[in-house]
């Protein structure tokens, strides 16, 4: 794949972006991480996707992007929702940008960023800060309060730990499981972003 990626296109035009499909089995992790993490490498944008077969998009009726507030994905998440909110299905769909704060955040100035990231993304969308995680309440289950009847979760990837394949298929496929169709993002550097 990245030997295809580089070669994609005519001169003077580059792939910026890699989509791919969340693999089921893990019999060849080895071989998907380390493409993962050489695309990564080339500074792309790369996308994950997992489609839940039984819920599939739903309703088509809500898109949650999920941002960290820290890394620089937060926009493009959003512009990302906006070009899927373009299509005929999803035309009436409502985005929300959901950042989770954390406990030495001003919450005003957070406000101010999260608006700032959707007025530059030019999509409308519903900035929520919500509040800090306690030691009781996990990200998981926060997104379970929040995302539970969404119908697309887009929400950031961290890369792959060095010599990691199988644990990390495992650990981002449970981490998916209980959200329908999701879409995970690991932007580009290059990607310029407001950050919290």
């Amino acid at each position: 794949v990245p030997n295809l990626v580089a070669a994609i296109g005519a001169p003077g035009v580059e792939s910026y972006s890699v989509l791919m499909s969340l693999p089921r089995d893990l019999h060849a992790a080895e071989a998907f991480v380390g493409t993962l993490r050489e695309l990564i490498e080339l500074d792309l944008n790369v996308l994950l996707f997992r489609h839940d077969p039984a819920r599939g998009f739903g309703r088509h009726e809500r898109i949650d992007v999920w941002w960290d507030g820290h890394e620089h994905t937060g926009k493009f998440m959003l512009t990302l929702a906006g070009m899927i909110r373009s299509g005929e299905r999803w035309r009436s769909a409502e985005i929300r940008l959901l950042v989770i704060a954390d406990q030495d955040w001003d919450a005003d100035a957070a406000r101010v960023a999260i608006d700032a990231v959707i007025a530059d993304s030019r999509v409308p969308a519903e900035g929520m800060l919500l509040t800090p995680l306690t030691e009781e309440q996990s990200f998981q289950d926060r997104m379970r309060q929040q995302s539970s009847a969404t119908d697309l979760v887009i929400m950031g990837m961290p890369a792959p730990h060095p010599g990691e394949s199988a644990e990390f298929l495992t650990r981002t496929g449970a981490k998916l499981r209980p959200w329908g169709s999701c879409l995970l993002v690991r932007s580009s550097r290059s990607q310029s972003d407001t950050r919290l």
